[in-house]
């Protein structure tokens, strides 16, 4: 079975300082400020929570906010890496950078994610 893969504690919490904001609906899990999974069939009443973004709301809200494009590549030997394309012109896209080489495709995206976050906004 297939499942959403989430943001770790520390990039959702990066992610919301830098101004991913959410709606409490939308989400079923959230962090607690220990960094504690819980789940809410309702919107939580608790101030003291981050949602749990998924690797791709993140994704989509860097694409689509600041114009950043992550892409994934695979090299047999090495493993997966993400590259980081500024789309403001389709036209033209721009390359930014690109992260180290991971096992996993998602760990790429999280670094780019975080490398995004850090270094571009």
């Amino acid at each position: 079975m297939v499942t959403e893969d989430y943001c770790p504690y520390e990039l959702a919490k990066l992610l919301l300082q830098k101004g991913l904001r959410y709606n409490d609906a939308e989400y079923e899990s959230y962090y607690t400020l220990k960094g504690r999974i819980v789940y809410f069939k309702d919107k939580p009443k608790e101030i003291n929570i981050s949602p749990r973004f998924t690797l791709q709301t993140a994704c989509k809200w860097l694409r689509e906010e600041h114009k950043i494009h992550i892409a994934i590549q695979v090299f047999n030997e090495k493993g997966y890496n993400a590259i980081l394309c500024d789309v403001r012109d389709l036209h033209d896209v721009k390359y930014i950078s690109e992260t180290d080489f991971f096992f996993h495709a998602e760990k790429a995206v999280e670094a780019a994610i975080k490398y995004a976050l850090e270094n571009l906004l």
